[in-house]
């Protein structure tokens, strides 16, 4: 990951749901791992049987993370309001 990147990722300041597939070799583990550290507050969902295509691979899954990411988001923002 380039620098500017890192920079940018630790300047989020809004939620951030990482999710990686475990075979994927294209953005696997080891970035979505790096990019969970580089975001403050963020969550990691790694979707143990996905490659690339996490999304379509283990639908179910990845719906239901976005889901409950959303949801909780929405609830912590509406306590902290």
């Amino acid at each position: 990951m380039s620098s500017a990147t890192a920079s940018h990722s630790r300047d989020l300041e809004l939620p951030a749901l990482v999710v990686v597939g475990r075979h994927d070799v294209i953005c696997g583990p080891r970035w979505g791992l790096e990019l969970n550290e580089l975001i403050p507050d963020s969550r990691l969902l790694v979707l143990e049987n996905s490659g690339h295509f996490g999304h379509i691979e283990e639908s179910m899954l990845f719906a239901k993370a976005v889901v409950d990411f959303v949801l909780g988001t929405a609830t912590r923002q509406e306590r902290a309001a």
